[in-house]
């Protein structure tokens, strides 16, 4: 009867995102800010995910202008800006957030972080030693060769995806007012080097 039977849904991942460190990594190495949607349907034709969650302290004017652009994702928007005379609480929030989920999975249930700190070094190792597969998205520069050594499997983020898209969006736009390319050709030249 295979009108009865089901299609076997995707592994299911959550997914812990130090939007802080992506988006000052992403500034400092590309001059961009993350891009998102690009990611997200990449995650999503792989995995089921139930939650995503984005912290960091949003206190900072420009990080701050990406609220909006993440709540069209994921109402998990996580704001660490509880102390800002000290030093910022974002990993240590983020790490409280995922020994907590941790503690209510199942074993085979998968953790993806993206963050290039090695503060998260131990919590990678824990999952993994309980039985959840970790994968770990990090910038390019800006990520822990210790933490990726732990994860089950790792991806780095570079700029060459970045200038790709930035390149199709600058050839549209010139084309649609049909201006000349040449001026952008040397943002262009920087995203790719």
């Amino acid at each position: 009867m295979k009108f009865l039977s089901r299609k076997p849904r995707a592994p299911t991942a959550y997914v812990y995102v130090d939007y802080e460190h992506w988006f000052y990594s992403m500034k400092k190495n590309y001059n961009v800010s993350p891009t998102l949607d690009t990611w997200v349907a990449d995650f999503k034709k792989k995995y089921y995910i139930p939650e995503i969650y984005f912290f960091a302290d949003y206190s900072d004017p420009d990080i701050y202008r990406e609220v909006d652009k993440l709540r069209k994702i994921s109402n998990y928007i996580i704001d660490t800006s509880c102390n800002p005379k000290n030093k910022n609480d974002t990993d240590f929030i983020m790490l409280d957030f995922l020994y907590q989920k941790a503690a209510l999975l199942k074993r085979d249930e998968t953790f993806i972080l993206l963050t290039g700190d090695s503060h998260f070094t131990y919590v990678v190792m824990y999952l993994v030693r309980t039985g959840h597969p970790v994968g770990v998205y990090g910038v390019k520069n800006s990520v822990s060769q210790l933490l990726t050594e732990q994860a089950s499997w790792y991806e780095i983020i570079d700029g060459e995806n970045v200038a790709d898209m930035y390149s199709s969006i600058f050839l549209n736009i010139s084309r649609k007012r049909r201006m000349d390319i040449s001026r952008y050709s040397i943002h262009l030249r920087k995203l790719r080097s």
